[in-house]
């Protein structure tokens, strides 16, 4: 159904219930509810979070229902009696509930999409310079100015979900049984432990990702009449990305551009600055480290985090730089894309 046609029923209905449809117009609305589906397919099944808001808009569709005195009723069943193209005779009750839906949708959209019920922090970037936060599941997401991302103290349920509003690039620790969504105004990421960068310019509706490691699937999110009424079919699009990949969506124009990205573009990405460490703890040296090159990187021994380091580091390849903090201090490490491990006995207190 395009927007014509999206229109027109909604005209329709909108003179349903003032009783001013013509036999033809009626034949229309009447062939539209036959065509319901009874249920919404799987895979087009909605975020909890909205199915749990069309629950309430139902319970308020029926309370309303409900309140329509007897004689009302009766006369409203009598005018409808037309109706009789292949449901029971209660038809005009389900065609009034979808009315009332379709009717609450046009005036209050902004009321029906309702982010996660879970408590949410939220964080802005008003500094010059990107803010580094940590998520509760060991993943890290670094804000550029000017930027605003909410997420959860701590992540339950079935999948990670952060909604973000400008630019950030995430290090997502993996965890197959809980997907990591991030939430823009045009698009939805889904990962299940990568690194890829996001930028969402909501008041414009555009949305680009790029993919460092892993793979992406990144869907339009357009908020539309196809959200709520499953009859539509809905024109929301998915794209799949791997490595130095990048996908640009336009939610206005419904486009959506992929493209490669060269493997060298990362690294003309990151602060050139050169590190100075001076007795520093590795836990020090390790947290900068991963500002600098946007990855994730642990210590497999708690006694680790005892060692000191005295180093100048200026244009070297994260792998040159931890082969270096490794040697002075007794240690490996183990990389998995930009996930790194150092593994050592540690040094004493």
């Amino acid at each position: 159904m395009n927007n014509n046609e999206q229109e027109k029923l909604q005209r329709l209905l909108k003179k349903y219930l003032t009783g001013e449809l013509s036999p033809e117009e009626e034949a229309y609305v009447a062939e539209w509810y036959d065509n319901l589906p009874d249920q919404l397919p799987a895979s087009q099944a909605p975020l909890p979070a909205l199915e749990s808001q069309k629950r309430e808009n139902w319970e308020a569709i029926n309370t309303k229902l409900q309140q329509v005195s007897q004689p009302q009723l009766t006369e409203l069943e009598i005018n409808l009696k037309r109706f009789t193209i292949g449901r029971h005779q209660t038809r005009w009750l389900g065609v009034a509930a979808s009315i009332l839906l379709l009717i609450g949708i046009a005036l209050y959209p902004g009321r029906l999409w309702r982010e996660a019920p879970v408590a949410l922090l939220e964080k802005q970037n008003n500094l010059k310079k990107v803010e580094r936060i940590s998520f509760s599941d060991g993943s890290i997401v670094w804000l550029e100015p000017g930027s605003r991302i909410q997420y959860p103290a701590k992540f339950t349920g079935a999948s990670r979900d952060v909604f973000l509003n400008g630019k950030a690039f995430f290090s997502v620790a993996r965890d197959k049984q809980h997907p990591f969504r991030v939430y823009g105004g045009a698009v939805e990421v889904k990962v299940l432990g990568t690194s890829f960068g996001v930028n969402f310019k909501k008041t414009e509706q555009v949305a680009e990702v790029l993919v460092r490691t892993g793979k992406v699937a990144v869907t339009s999110t357009d908020k539309s009449v196809t959200d709520y009424l499953p009859f539509i079919k809905s024109a929301k699009k998915t794209v799949r990305l791997q490595l130095n990949e990048k996908v640009s969506f336009n939610a206005a124009h419904h486009t959506a551009l992929k493209q490669k990205i060269n493997k060298e573009y990362w690294e003309k990405q990151l602060p050139e600055a050169p590190l100075i460490f001076t007795d520093n703890s590795l836990a020090e040296v390790i947290r900068t480290l991963e500002d600098q090159h946007r990855v994730s990187i642990k210590l497999e021994n708690s006694r680790l985090k005892n060692c000191s380091l005295t180093a100048y580091f200026h244009g070297q390849p994260l792998p040159v730089k931890l082969d270096m903090i490794c040697k002075s201090i007794g240690a490996t490490y183990h990389a998995e894309e930009d996930k790194y491990l150092i593994l050592g006995e540690g040094c004493k207190e």
